[in-house]
């Protein structure tokens, strides 16, 4: 017999943790004390009472308090034989005790407190003994049996962060406008995330929105990878906002490479080809220091599936939540790297569920994330104008439904033949579907020697 199996037997001799004591405490307050009601009523459920008998109690305690009736001791035991639960909670003589051990409701919330602790503690083992059992059974994949893990110890973690209450007008007015306030000055601490991009933040309400899906897709080599990880440094690095990056084509080396030399502006093909001056070299050592104590967060598995990245992403999320940190912004890069969990279904079923799986990851940690994507040749062909639409979406047309915005990056029509050997490139960002506001084409210059995006101003002829 290994020393696993051993575990596993002696689980269901142990007695789950509780404490009879506060249970007791809070019951009792709750009787002596009818102000005490509605704060334990919106702290604790029925099943946070581990003794039946006190959860009972509690239940009809409950009903009577939403009935608008006198919750006493003679009011609760009728109640309670109305009901014919008295005898099964231990008779009248079990609430009198209620009342004869609590003899103040001061403390009720140290209480409470402990009751939802050791119901917390208990809900832990529930879902340990359900994964064992899972783990069992032949019915899931070791990926599946992670990801159901994840997930109910993922739906544990956010009980603790639960708050509600009935408040006085006064409170949220002053919330709103110390809210609108904010988003005069810092629009990410209401939530919405700032590209970094001053018109594209006005198209987009403020920014990128929490638990918005985002598409920044393009054909090759349009600088779909470099804007998002300018969008990625601004929240990161300038805003101080975590940021969970998942590069499935480039390595977390190759996307530092680019981070860098954006944020020194320094030619990476010299930087490349070591060709570079010692105060060139002090500037890039200065803005690694910089990069390396921001909080971003690469992960470059190469081969990643759905339930691998929402596993990740929601075990980043609780970390840094416990250290009292909030993650931000999530990137895909890029969306047909990524698989499906059923290798018999079509490319076409692949995209949805991945991009059904994104949607919900969004929703899920109500924080925006943007998944890059790869267009159809359809743009590039000879008789056909050259911005994309969003029919052009590769491989899924899930991509264009389950999207709150997507964002097409394409350069207009060549001026030249040898336009596309120059350092900076006129590019357009077209908005071409945008939940929180109107659809929109910025001007933009890619700066490919920096691998860095510049809005740019121009005149409604350019435009045209």
């Amino acid at each position: 017999m290994n020393k696993e199996t051993q575990v596993l037997e002696k689980l269901p001799e142990r007695l789950p943790p509780y404490s009879q004591e506060a249970e007791i405490a809070v019951l009792g307050a709750m009787l002596i004390d009818k102000d005490v009601i509605s704060i334990v009523l919106d702290s604790l459920t029925k099943e946070d009472f581990y003794i039946d008998a006190n959860a009972i109690i509690f239940d009809v305690v409950r009903e009577m308090y939403l009935n608008n009736m006198v919750v006493d001791f003679v009011t609760l035991t009728e109640q309670l034989k109305k009901k014919k639960l008295l005898e099964r909670i231990g008779g009248a003589g079990y609430i009198t005790s209620l009342v004869d051990l609590v003899t103040s409701s001061a403390n009720v919330e140290y209480y409470i407190n402990l009751v939802k602790e050791k119901s917390m503690l208990r809900s832990l083992i529930k879902v340990s003994a359900s994964i064992i059992e899972e783990s069992y059974s032949n019915y899931k994949s070791a990926q599946e049996l992670l990801n159901y893990a994840s997930e109910q110890i993922f739906k544990l973690a956010k009980e603790q962060y639960k708050t509600g209450y009935f408040v006085q007008i006064r409170q949220p007015v002053d919330e709103t406008m110390q809210k609108i306030e904010k988003m005069l000055k810092k629009p990410e601490e209401i939530g919405v995330v700032s590209t970094g991009f001053k018109k594209l933040d006005e198209i987009l309400a403020g920014g990128l929105q929490k638990s918005n899906f985002v598409i920044v897709a393009g054909r090759p080599g349009m600088g779909k990878t470099s804007f998002a990880m300018n969008i990625a440094a601004n929240v990161a690095i300038n805003k101080k906002i975590p940021v969970a990056i998942l590069s499935l084509e480039m390595t977390a080396t190759e996307l530092v490479f680019r981070l860098l030399c954006s944020r020194a502006k320094e030619d990476s093909n010299r930087v490349r080809k070591g060709i570079m001056t010692k105060e060139q070299w002090v500037k890039l050592t200065t803005h690694a220091g910089i990069i390396s104590e921001s909080p971003i967060y690469i992960d470059d598995s190469p081969d990643l599936n759905i339930l691998e990245l929402r596993t990740r992403t929601r075990r980043l999320f609780y970390e840094l939540q416990t250290k009292g940190e909030q993650l931000g912004l999530v990137i895909i890069d890029y969306i047909q790297r990524m698989h499906g969990l059923n290798p018999r279904d079509t490319r076409q079923q692949e995209i949805a569920d991945i991009s059904n799986a994104m949607k919900s990851l969004a929703k899920e940690l109500d924080i925006p994330v943007i998944g890059v994507s790869q267009l159809s040749r359809k743009p590039e062909e000879k008789d056909r104008d050259k911005r994309p639409r969003l029919s052009d979406l590769r491989e899924s047309g899930a991509l264009e439904q389950d999207a709150d915005v997507v964002m097409f990056i394409y350069q207009p029509e060549k001026k030249s033949s040898n336009e596309q050997d120059d350092k900076v490139v006129e590019t357009r960002l077209y908005i071409a579907k945008n939940r929180n506001g109107p659809t929109y084409e910025l001007p933009m210059l890619f700066i490919k020697e920096y691998t860095t995006f510049a809005e740019i101003e121009l005149s409604e002829e350019d435009l045209e």
